[in-house]
């Protein structure tokens, strides 16, 4: 984690902090997480500031959340770890919806809501530290998260996804040599995977280790659903249909933490060296 300390350092030099906005504009990559990580340990809130948007609409999205500064590449290796406390309250990011119906609207999430749902989600996903989570979802959408934080908070590895759509062909081989055994995956690219899978001989094999397949955005379709069920012979597919909504996680239980942050700190402080 010694790059988002150097991240973190960065910007609390240039005086970012608690209550500051900071857009991260950056392609899906290593950096990218790089990037929010440091964002979140500053103590400062990340705007999703995706670079494929119009340039309108991103000004407007700046301009709308209060963005300070906005990070567009990721820059040198910082040692010292100046220990920043990250509160419940304090806001984690800004996120924007898509705009169809009119103006985008960004909905802001706190530091403790992340965390009830980063807990909740590593309990529904069954994380475990030896999986290998497909981090799927583009950095814009609200699955994004649900992909990345229970996997590094529990100390799972995230395999991130480059910007191509794979075709079944694609994931399968992705599958094999990533050695992926949790995805998290649309309705409709999943439903159009499992037809695929369901003839293709050599799938059942290459899926014996995906233990958990995820499945949101809407409602699963019964095609879909009989067809992975032929290709991998499991029933342990789960939809999550209208279970994004981060108010929703309140109740859940065995809340340890405040912060994603302080989820981390617990998790590179339990891996071994």
């Amino acid at each position: 984690m010694r790059n988002s300390i150097g991240a973190r350092t960065a910007l609390r030099a240039k005086g970012i902090g608690a209550k500051s906005r900071v857009g991260i504009a950056l392609e899906r990559s290593i950096d990218m997480i790089v990037a929010l990580l440091g964002v979140l340990k500053s103590g400062a809130a990340y705007v999703r500031l995706d670079p494929s948007y119009p340039a309108e609409r991103l000004a407007f999205m700046k301009q709308d959340s209060d963005v300070q500064m906005t990070i567009t590449s990721i820059d040198g290796n910082i040692d010292s770890d100046p220990h920043i406390t990250v509160h419940g309250p304090q806001l984690a990011y800004v996120i924007y919806t898509s705009g169809s119906t009119g103006q985008p609207k960004g909905v802001a999430v706190s530091h403790a809501a992340l965390a009830r749902h980063t807990q909740a989600l590593i309990d529904l996903m069954r994380i475990r530290r030896d999986d290998r989570v497909l981090q799927f979802s583009t950095f814009s959408f609200d699955a994004f998260v649900d992909q990345l934080f229970p996997a590094l908070c529990i100390g799972a590895t995230v395999v991130l996804r480059d910007e191509t759509l794979w075709d079944s062909v694609r994931f399968l081989h992705e599958k094999r040599t990533q050695r992926i055994t949790i995805a998290d995956l649309t309705t409709a690219y999943w439903n159009a995977l499992a037809i695929d899978f369901a003839n293709d001989p050599h799938a059942r094999d290459a899926l014996k280790t995906l233990r958990r397949v995820q499945v949101g955005g809407e409602a699963m379709y019964g095609d879909g659903v009989r067809a992975f069920r032929s290709a991998r012979r499991s029933r342990d597919v789960v939809s999550r249909y209208s279970m994004r909504n981060l108010r929703r996680c309140r109740s859940a239980s065995q809340v340890s933490c405040t912060s994603v942050v302080n989820c981390l700190r617990a998790a590179i402080s339990a891996s071994p060296a």
